[in-house]
């Protein structure tokens, strides 16, 4: 099984120096640490380095290690919200159907999402 750390230390350090000028960049080593570790588990060096690209270009904000990390490493099935009966013919497996009042349509939570989470 290949390393999760492929990345050198050093590569992964000018990686996240790039993001330094972002908004919240941490200020301690420790952080800043934390950021080079999340870098090293980008399955390769061009993958991590178009993730910086794309980020300073989309993002004002420096991102959070899980954000690297759930980035190369996605958890799958992880967010809540996810519909899990796609067949609800109120819905489409949507989880939200559209309500009309007094002439103003929103969205009402489906009560097929309800009856799962309860």
């Amino acid at each position: 099984m290949p390393s999760r750390e492929s990345i050198a230390g050093d590569s992964a350090f000018l990686l996240v120096r790039r993001l330094s000028g972002l908004n919240y960049f941490p200020k301690d080593d420790e952080a800043v640490a934390m950021l080079i570790k999340a870098m090293q588990s980008a399955p390769s060096m061009e993958a991590a380095e178009a993730f910086v690209a794309g980020w300073i270009k989309s993002e004002h904000d420096c991102p959070k290690p899980v954000d690297i990390y759930d980035h190369f490493n996605p958890r799958p099935g992880e967010y809540l919200g996810a519909p899990q009966n796609t067949g609800c013919p109120l819905c489409g497996g949507s989880g939200w159907r559209i309500v009309e009042r007094k002439g103003i349509s929103g969205a009402k939570r489906c009560g097929c999402i309800v009856a799962q989470a309860g």
